[in-house]
């Protein structure tokens, strides 16, 4: 685990305690495409979409880098008893039972380029033959505009990620895109089901 990493998202707590319309816009994504069940809500932050995500009867593990993000999250929504939080690396993270769905919200473009491939190992190795996995992410073209006009507003890391190669790392653990959509001319959100569900949904629909 990158101690620089962890050391600046402990100290971005002030940052990411306030719900916001990014978060409504999500919850709303949340609504349509998230089914009950079992949920991994990858780098949760303050658990503003765990605290979501368990008041539509979803059980939900939440993992974070930050102690500090994770100890607010846990005061935060300690009403909620679907919500079970974890601090660690989700390059390092293993689960015994797979889950129903994931979400990666602000998370992909935050990795080092390099820890990648470790982390669609493990979207594999959590998932089944009907996981759904729901992705939001910042545009490429903002994170670009961001590094060459605006460098303070950009996290530690902040890589700019082309729909290309989301498309092509998914396709690598058998994950086909089901819908994405360009919001807000900044941000871009994604759902991807296994090529097993897709194949389904096509053979009732023909």
């Amino acid at each position: 685990m990158n101690e620089e990493i962890v050391n600046f998202y402990d100290n971005y707590l002030d940052k990411l305690k306030v719900e916001n319309n990014r978060h409504r816009w999500v919850f709303n994504s949340i609504d349509k495409f998230i089914p009950k069940g079992k949920v991994l809500d990858i780098g949760c932050g303050t658990g503003i979409t765990s605290r979501y995500l368990a008041k539509g009867d979803r059980d939900v593990v939440a993992l974070d880098i930050s102690p500090k993000l994770i100890e607010y999250a846990e005061k935060l929504n300690s009403h909620f008893g679907r919500v079970k939080y974890f601090v660690g690396d989700i390059c390092e993270f293993t689960w015994i039972e797979p889950f129903d769905s994931i979400l990666m919200v602000d998370v992909l473009e935050h990795l080092e380029m390099v820890k990648i491939p470790e982390l669609f190992e493990v979207l594999r190795n959590v998932s089944h033959e009907t996981t759904v996995i729901y992705l939001n992410i910042p545009s490429e073209n903002v994170i670009r505009y961001l590094k060459q006009n605006r460098p303070e507003l950009l996290q530690i890391v902040d890589n700019p990620v082309s729909a290309k190669h989301i498309f092509n790392w998914f396709e690598e653990i058998g994950f086909v895109p089901a819908y994405f959509q360009l919001y807000w001319q900044q941000y871009v959100e994604y759902l991807f089901v296994t090529k097993e569900s897709y194949n389904e949904m096509m053979r009732g629909a023909f």
